[in-house]
């Protein structure tokens, strides 16, 4: 069950980022083209209202043989034509911008609803790791690697609480012992909160205190150097042995 809603989480939002996608790409276009369709009609605009305004200006010179007459109908019709022009403009402006809210909000959406797979992927912890220690073209690589290694061990185990919990529901005895009731739940706590010795931690220089992004997985050596102090942190690999006596140091 825990392992199908982590990845319903993937889906879900692969569905919700797809549809927002497309309907940013068609808004998009939307705008664009509405843009060239309003450009072709002004000149449209442009060109009838010229073409009129000559024949009637032709018109009353023929009818009246009076230049006042005529000049006065000609400028009278070209400030109509820009009115009207100016009126066809404010329009679309106004349509143009509600278009371009939408757009902004839709756009605002698909960030919100990144950063908060982000987060709930761990993705900014993990990328910062293989922007630290990776370079060039292998970055893709170990990324693929490292979500696939995340991937199957995650759902590893869940796969292995779900077993645990079935038999836990088989057994009477176990399922009334408080302490074995606690021991279950802390592992699901732990799976659920990513707390495993794979959770990448984030790295704070012991010279100066600062946390500069940087992350560590905590069962691999670090070699760091602090960008604000340059203070160095080298840890050595421990062989099996070495783990062993630290191991019984701490106990």
């Amino acid at each position: 069950m825990f392992w199908f809603s982590k990845k319903s989480l993937v889906q879900r939002y692969t569905a919700d980022l797809s549809q927002i996608t497309q309907q940013i790409h068609e808004l998009d276009q939307s705008i664009k083209n509405r843009q060239a369709s309003v450009g072709k009609l002004q000149g449209q605009i442009t060109y009838m209202g010229i073409t009129f305004i000559m024949v009637l200006v032709a018109y009353v010179h023929l009818e009246y043989h009076n230049t006042i007459i005529s000049s006065g109908c000609a400028i009278c019709s070209l400030v109509i034509l820009i009115l009207f022009k100016w009126l066809v403009y404010r329009l679309y402006a106004k349509y143009h911008q509600y278009k371009l809210k939408r757009l902004a909000y839709l756009r605002g959406v698909h960030q919100k609803k990144l950063d908060k797979l982000k987060e709930e992927t761990n993705f900014n912890a993990t990328h910062s790791i293989i922007q630290r220690f990776s370079s060039g073209e292998t970055q893709s690589e170990d990324a693929m690697i490292l979500m696939d290694e995340e991937m199957s061990k995650k759902y590893n185990e869940l796969n292995e609480l779900q077993k645990q919990l079935t038999e836990l529901r088989q057994n009477e005895s176990k399922l009334k012992d408080p302490k074995e009731r606690d021991v279950w739940f802390d592992k699901v706590l732990g799976v659920l909160s990513g707390g495993d010795e794979m959770a990448p931690r984030p790295i704070i220089c012991p010279q100066c205190n600062e946390h500069t992004g940087a992350y560590r997985l905590a069962n691999r050596p670090l070699r760091y150097v602090c960008p604000n102090c340059s203070f160095k942190i080298e840890e050595q690999v421990l062989q099996p042995e070495e783990v062993k006596k630290e191991t019984v140091k701490t106990k």
